[in-house]
């Protein structure tokens, strides 16, 4: 029980970080523009969103290679080459889509989607450097320990 919780913690802390990220970043640009009230929602939601897919994709590629039988390290590499490109990738595409609400001045449309592309940045960092740190700490491998067979009647089911 206590890997699966672990597994689920992880792409739960990533997207915390990413919101916490977000809000800082909101503050800054308090300072320099005026921000919607509604762009505290936006960086919570698109970013608890896009981090906990982000982690979620690449941590299930690594859990993926290590089922393979690779070791830690070899599996985190592929993992991140795969995944860790499909992340950076999409990170850019929805930061370039969000920061297309910036022309449309004179509304509170420009602070919420320079909000919601800082978080969507803040997720592809912490995806890319955090959570590839906490899987080569060995939390991955906790989590992605072989399934143990089910025991109906007294005796061990197989293996699926």
């Amino acid at each position: 029980v206590f890997g699966a919780v672990v597994a689920a913690l992880i792409p739960l802390g990533t997207g915390l970080l990413a919101v916490m990220s977000g809000i800082a970043g909101m503050f800054l640009l308090s300072h320099i523009t005026s921000v919607s009230v509604y762009a505290q929602n936006v960086v919570t939601l698109i970013g608890l969103g896009v981090a906990i897919d982000y982690s979620l994709f690449v941590t299930s590629r690594f859990r993926e290679e290590l089922k393979r039988g690779r070791g830690g390290e070899d599996a985190l590499a592929i993992a991140m080459s795969t995944s860790g490109r499909a992340v950076t990738f999409s990170g850019i595409t929805v930061a370039i889509g969000l920061s297309g609400m910036l022309f449309y001045e004179g509304t509170f449309l420009p602070s919420m989607g320079l909000a919601g592309a800082i978080v969507v940045a803040s997720a592809v960092f912490y995806g890319l450097t955090f959570l590839p740190a906490l899987l080569a700490l060995g939390c991955g491998s906790r989590s992605s320990s072989p399934i143990r067979p089910a025991v109906v009647g007294g005796t061990p089911s197989p293996r699926p």
